[in-house]
C-alpha cells in the first residue's frame, strides 16, 4: 500500500532532496570531529596546563557548535517525517 501524498508534499519533497544530498551526509562526520577535538583539547589542557578551569573556557564555542549541529540532524529528520508522514 503507497501513501498517497498531495502536490505540495512532492514539492518540498524534491526542494528538500538538495539540501539533504549535501547537509545530511556532512553532519555525522562534523560531530564526529567536533567530539574529537573537544576530547582532546580537554586531555590537551590536562596534560600541559593542570586543566585548570580558566583553559577549559575555550571549549565552549566548540560545545555549543556541536550543539547547534545535533539540533540541525534533528532538525532535518523532523522536517522529512513531516513531509513523508505529515499530519493527515
Amino acid at each position: 500500500m503507497q501513501p498517497k501524498h498531495s502536490k505540495a508534499r512532492w514539492i518540498a519533497a524534491v526542494l528538500m532532496i538538495p539540501v539533504s544530498a549535501t547537509l545530511g551526509p556532512a553532519l555525522p562526520f562534523g560531530i564526529v570531529f567536533t567530539i574529537f577535538i573537544l576530547v582532546f583539547g580537554r586531555v590537551a589542557a590536562g596534560v600541559v596546563g593542570g586543566a585548570r578551569v580558566k583553559e577549559l573556557h575555550s571549549s565552549d564555542e566548540v560545545a555549543e557548535l556541536l550543539l547547534m549541529m545535533l539540533a540541525a540532524t534533528a532538525g532535518l529528520c523532523s522536517v522529512w517525517l513531516n513531509i513523508l508522514f505529515g499530519r493527515d
